[in-house]
């Protein structure tokens, strides 16, 4: 403890305070770092696994044409009825992804509400003390 911490005063009071916002700060800080490393690794899986599922969606509708469009290739209405229905199974599939996508966007939390919520009792606490 200093001299002016044992004495009390307004230094003392003004080093205390001091003190305590620099840990409060770097308390804040280190949430937001965690917090920020979180949401990138959410970020990152997200992003990983639309890939993966575009790839692989992209594939199955590939192959899935193929061997629909060479069952019903001598057949010039057969082919052009295949093919109309291929394409209204790809918009509908589209269309339910997009929506799916979106809800789960939705649903995420705010991004760093944590520490958002942590500095609002911090600004809550602080008013009070000053006003004692």
């Amino acid at each position: 403890m200093t001299e002016a911490q044992k004495r009390g005063g307004i230094g003392g009071s003004g080093q205390r305070l001091l003190t305590l916002l620099l840990r409060l700060i770097a308390v804040r800080l280190e949430l937001f770092s965690v917090e920020l490393q979180t949401e990138i690794e959410q970020l990152l899986r997200l992003l990983l696994w639309l890939g993966v599922g575009v790839f692989l969606g992209a594939l199955t509708i590939l192959w899935l044409g193929i061997a629909l469009l060479s069952l019903t290739w001598d057949d010039p209405l057969a082919r052009t009825v295949t093919i109309a229905t291929m394409g209204l199974v790809c918009l509908g599939a589209t269309i339910f992804a997009g929506v799916r996508i979106a809800k789960w966007v939705k649903a995420l939390s705010t991004p760093f509400a944590e520490t958002i919520r942590e500095l609002g009792k911090d600004i809550a606490w602080l008013h009070d003390r000053a006003k004692k």
